[in-house]
């Protein structure tokens, strides 16, 4: 509890020590897989890798084991291994078939390898076990990329039916809410939204949503300061990349954009549904201007 207290307020040194210490008292499945997300928030997915799969071997549990295969799936896709995505949330859904985590994960990967109408089944199949924002905001934007408008606005209102739940009890928002609302709703709304995350939770990914909120508001000075602070840790995130592409390339600085948005199609080249299309257009114009 203390080192993922410690994660979210952006704590990280203090967050590796504690991580350390539960790992010298008791190396089960639980501290080995906090032991793989610390690797995996400075980028090294290597290192995250060969320690969730101890996590996997030590596990006790279903939900551990479901949990390191949803963990492992992930971090395929990071590295543009789509079909070793595929392969352990197949393996997990073997032994667990109803984890809503796994089933989206599955979606995920799926996606990346073009197999669409396999992915909405398997959003809709996780959502029917838990609504989730990110699982419905996976599947609307994956619709939406497929041109299905009313079947994606289908899942927006879902979320703006969260939102003003989430706003009546007055806590604050998630980076899926946030995100939401920079692309889907309004984006100074937004703003305001990451602005109160980040007073209670200063962590990577509230960083990163608030960039880009900023940078939906036309705010992108302020949007490259909060870019830069979410990719301090070194963690590798096709989305954090280019989220700080597209706002280097709105303030002029079309080389750094470049070298986002090449380091984010190279590790994961289908990171979102929208997004990544966006991507290798702008990575195209900015090749294309003399």
């Amino acid at each position: 509890m203390l080192a993922d207290a410690y994660t979210q307020l952006g704590q990280y040194p203090a967050s590796y020590r504690a991580v350390q210490r539960m790992n010298d008292l008791r190396p089960d499945a639980p501290a080995l897989a906090r032991a793989s997300y610390t690797f995996e928030l400075r980028g090294r997915t290597d290192q995250a890798v060969t320690l969730m799969r101890r996590s996997l071997d030590a596990a006790s549990t279903t939900g551990e084991r479901s949990f390191a295969h949803t963990v492992l799936s992930t971090l395929a896709l990071q590295t543009g291994d789509t079909r070793q995505a595929l392969r352990e949330a197949e393996t997990g859904l073997r032994n667990a078939p109803g984890d809503s985590a796994l089933l989206e994960a599955r979606a995920r990967a799926r996606a990346a390898l073009g197999q669409t109408r396999q992915a909405v089944d398997d959003y809709r199949a996780a959502i029917a076990v838990a609504p989730l924002p990110h699982y419905l905001l996976g599947l609307g934007e994956l619709q939406q990329s497929l041109g299905h408008k009313e079947q994606a606005e289908a899942q927006y209102a879902v979320l703006r039916g969260q939102e003003a739940v989430r706003r009546a009890g007055r806590t604050p928002a998630d980076t899926d809410a946030i995100l939401f609302e920079a692309d889907h709703g309004s984006p100074s709304r937004a703003v305001a939204m990451a602005q109160e995350a980040l007073r209670t939770r200063p962590f990577i990914a509230v960083h990163d949503a608030c960039a880009w909120a900023l940078h939906r508001a036309g705010r992108d000075a302020e949007a490259l300061r909060q870019a830069d602070q979410a990719l301090a840790l070194g963690t590798r995130s096709a989305l954090f990349r280019y989220h700080r592409a597209a706002i280097r390339h709105t303030l002029g600085d079309d080389t750094a954009a470049r070298s986002d948005l090449e380091a984010a199609l190279r590790t994961e080249p289908h990171f979102h549904p929208l997004h990544a299309t966006t991507a290798r257009a702008l990575l195209q114009r900015i090749d294309e201007t003399p």
